[in-house]
């Protein structure tokens, strides 16, 4: 593996960071590098950095493209019968509806856990000094 950084092996991790969804393993594989060469590169070259940032939100969010249209729009799934596809069934996620709902807007669809506790309680720290009430608890 050359592990040379050029103008044009940065552009081309960059671009496939992006097609990747932000997925570095995929990005490096794609242009013949090892993860540590793609960190060193960037550890190295605070400009590549930048450009690394940049190509993994741009992966990010077309990954999140491709939730909302397996949500809104489905996927083809073939019906097979007896070894052959003789049709197929438009399926949609309810789960990636469910993320983006809970992502878009977290303070209407996030989980909600209440706890209420009643009744009076008193909480005294163990340090081995007897409590002020007469109850030794570090006993």
């Amino acid at each position: 593996m050359n592990s040379k950084l050029t103008p044009e092996r940065k552009v081309a991790f960059c671009a496939a960071l992006v097609a990747s969804g932000g997925n570095v393993s995929r990005a490096c594989e794609a242009v013949n590098i090892s993860r540590q060469t793609a960190y060193d590169w960037r550890d190295e070259d605070p400009a590549f950095a930048k450009e690394w940032d940049r190509a993994k939100s741009l992966g990010l969010d077309t990954l999140e493209d491709e939730a909302v249209r397996r949500a809104f729009e489905g996927v083809d799934k073939p019906i097979v019968h007896q070894g052959v596809i003789t049709d197929t069934v438009k399926d949609y996620s309810d789960t990636l509806m469910i993320f983006l709902l809970k992502g878009g807007k977290p303070e209407k669809y996030r989980e909600r856990v209440d706890q209420n506790i009643t009744g009076g309680m008193s909480l005294t720290v163990l340090t081995g000094v007897p409590a002020d009430d007469g109850s030794d608890l570090a006993g």
